[in-house]
């Protein structure tokens, strides 16, 4: 229901991922999967204009998004395909809560062969997002630079993008050593065309 809580809507959406992760639903069950996929889709964007508010909910459902997409691609498909889902996922990068922005990242990556084909304008643009994820020392760092590295792989756009994101490239020269090696790869990525 569209009166539903996010308080309610962010159980249910823990719920339906622990379900979907304990093999109780079998891959038949796909076309269950993708009625519940697209409402999840459409939760999210309604969600994302209120990220502060509506934190709770949007963790468990970018969760059962990011969840689904990696394992059927057919499903990446049809969330890249929802209507908003692009300004969703900028507006996400943007997010008061860091755990947001890295959540939202790592629906990126599992939508990443998907959104090759959008227009991602509003993820471009919200690319200084990404910086306080990238902060030496955050725990985070390390699952950020190879997000980072797959995405920038997969989406050229979103490549060329950080590219030209001067406080990105500055956050990723002020990396502590065990960060280095990742970081170093995440760069080299940025130089292809």
């Amino acid at each position: 229901r569209q009166s539903a809580k996010p308080d309610f809507i962010a159980q249910l959406g823990w719920i339906v991922f622990y379900v979907c992760n304990s093999g109780v639903m079998q891959s038949e069950e796909l076309e269950h999967t993708a009625k519940l996929c697209h409402l999840v889709a459409n939760r999210t964007v309604l969600y994302s204009t209120a990220p502060k508010e509506n934190a709770p909910a949007l963790t468990s459902l970018l969760v059962c998004l990011a969840d689904w997409s990696c394992r059927w691609e057919k499903l990446a498909v049809a969330v890249s395909r929802t209507p908003g889902i692009t300004t969703t996922l900028g507006c996400l990068l943007n997010a008061p809560f860091l755990h947001l922005r890295r959540e939202a990242l790592w629906l990126m990556h599992c939508l990443s062969g998907a959104l090759a084909l959008c227009n991602l304008t509003d993820i471009c643009a919200a690319t200084n997002g990404i910086v306080p994820l990238l902060t030496p020392g955050a725990a985070c760092v390390p699952q950020v630079l190879t997000l980072l590295q797959r995405v920038a792989t997969s989406l050229p756009t979103f490549r060329n993008s950080l590219k030209g994101n001067l406080a990105v490239l500055a956050q990723l020269q002020q990396m502590t050593p065990e960060h280095q090696s990742e970081c170093q790869k995440l760069l080299e990525i940025l130089q292809l065309p």
